[in-house]
């Protein structure tokens, strides 16, 4: 699924890393970082680079989770996916890096070069991650001079390629296809608290004892039981009845199931009819007289708003309902999947018009004011949108094609010694301060300023991720986290 492609201003690494809390020894012994990890069309990426580009985009991802509070979710399953944050960010890296080799064995097609001055800035950047590390912090995670400069170089290959790679794309826009209407509404929301539900455990307990009062002693169904041998005897009996029963009734079945499949297109039209007639008589009345109140509200403030024009929108809407929302939003056309309410609601109204009735909405009813139908502003904004995401497609589009045409392989052991058997996490200003009682060290993607593109899934690792489970741990990172102390 393609996503917004996005430019950043600076490529680069987080200067300082901390780990903590290992769990078990980690299988870096004997981890051969000049193997080749991945090949493709015979250029390899060395599993050094591979090894140190998974660490670095797994304390992306513990960092991003650790400001939300949780820990320890390297080797869970939080995404309930059937594997392990750890083993996703692995095949997220040899897809990625595979996609960088293939921009890079395209660069003359497009007329790409690092420059002497990117070089230069490359080495710069390197150094200065090497120096602000601790050497075990480094060891474990495969960083070296060469090592940090490859995998720099790469991202710097990918920036450049996929500016290129998206630079013939059609960068027209007209209004209609951007066009942002922006409204000012009021929600008055269906609330379907009942007041004869239980609200604690007390209540609950004497609304069980007055729903029970109705049943007698006697009402109860007695326990019954059945003599053994007479109980053997029954199902003995009733087996063979049923084995007869079987043999008799083995042709009429298939017949009867011909006539049933006869009549069952006749039937399935009227039983659709009934189906839908019974959800209507079947609606949940609280539900509907909740509905109906929000309707009734919305119908007042829509006559006093007509009555009085001049009279500000939200304070009308809060004398008649204080708890109803107020908002303003722009969307357009491709909101329509969930706008479509407001979307038809407003269409070819006149700018300041408001909605002469109320908009029904899943949750209750909307009074609706159209401010303008091209929102200027958010129109432009969307236009560069479009043509972020036709970058976008185009660059997905090309290396669908490349893979397609390439020999790549993976070697599957590489990708086993990689292990997550540690947390890894981007030391913070404070920590940094507390740990070297010393101003921290300038981050390190200031020596590549003047790059353009960074990978989405690089610096927005968790811009579509799904909820975190329940079961992740939530308990606070504890402070040695954040030191570069490492207990083995």
């Amino acid at each position: 699924m393609n996503t917004r492609w996005k430019k950043a201003a600076s490529i680069g690494l987080c200067a300082c890393l901390a780990l903590s809390a290992f769990t078990g020894c980690s299988k870096n012994k004997g981890f051969d970082t000049k193997a080749a990890a991945i090949t493709v069309n015979g250029d390899e990426v060395p599993a050094g680079v591979l090894k140190f580009a998974t660490h670095h985009l797994q304390a992306q991802y513990e960092s991003m989770y650790a400001s939300f509070g949780y820990s320890g979710i390297i080797n869970q399953d939080i995404y309930g996916t059937g594997s392990t944050l750890g083993d996703s960010i692995k095949d997220q890296m040899v897809e990625e890096m595979t996609h960088i080799m293939l921009a890079e064995q395209h660069m003359d097609d497009y007329g790409v070069s690092i420059s002497e001055e990117q070089k230069a800035d490359i080495s710069e950047a390197a150094a200065k991650f090497i120096a602000d590390n601790d050497k075990e912090i480094l060891e474990k995670i495969s960083a070296d001079q060469e090592t940090v400069e490859r995998y720099l170089e790469l991202l710097t290959v990918q920036s450049l390629m996929q500016e290129a790679m998206g630079s013939d794309v059609d960068t027209e826009v007209s209004d209609e296809e951007a066009a942002q209407r922006r409204i000012t509404y009021a929600l008055f929301e269906a609330d379907t608290e009942s007041e004869s539900e239980p609200e604690s455990e007390e209540e609950t307990d004497e609304w069980i004892l007055d729903e029970s009062e109705g049943f007698a002693e006697e009402d109860m169904p007695e326990e019954t039981s059945v003599p053994e041998e007479a109980e053997t005897a029954s199902l003995t009996e009733n087996e063979a009845t049923k084995t007869q029963a079987a043999d008799e009734t083995e042709a009429e079945t298939e017949s009867f199931w011909d006539e049933e499949e006869d009549l069952m297109e006749i039937e399935t039209g009227a039983d659709m009819e009934m189906e839908e007639e019974s959800e209507t008589e079947t609606e949940d009345p609280v539900l509907a007289a909740a509905k109906k109140e929000a309707s009734a509200k919305a119908e007042q403030l829509i006559a006093r708003l007509q009555e009085n024009p001049d009279e500000d929108f939200e304070t009308a809407m809060q004398e008649i309902d204080p708890d109803a929302t107020f908002n303003s939003i722009t969307f357009g056309e491709g909101d329509a999947d969930y706008r479509a309410e407001l979307l038809a609601a407003t269409d070819g109204l006149a700018d300041g018009t408001l909605v002469d009735y109320p908009v029904e909405a899943d949750s209750g009813y909307y009074v609706v004011r159209l401010d303008t139908q091209l929102d200027r502003e958010a129109t432009d904004a969307e236009k560069e949108y479009i043509v972020e995401q036709r970058k976008s497609d185009r660059v997905e589009e090309l290396y669908t094609e490349w893979e397609e045409a390439a020999e790549i392989s993976t070697d599957d052991e590489v990708l086993t010694k990689i292990d997550f058997e540690f947390s890894l996490v981007l030391a913070t200003e404070e920590s940094t301060e507390a740990a070297a009682e010393e101003e921290p060290a300038e981050d390190a993607t200031e020596a590549l300023a003047d790059a353009e593109v960074i990978p989405e899934d690089m610096t927005e690792v968790l811009a579509d991720a799904e909820e975190i489970p329940e079961e992740a741990e939530t308990e606070e990172i504890p402070e040695e986290v954040w030191t570069e102390s490492v207990t083995e």
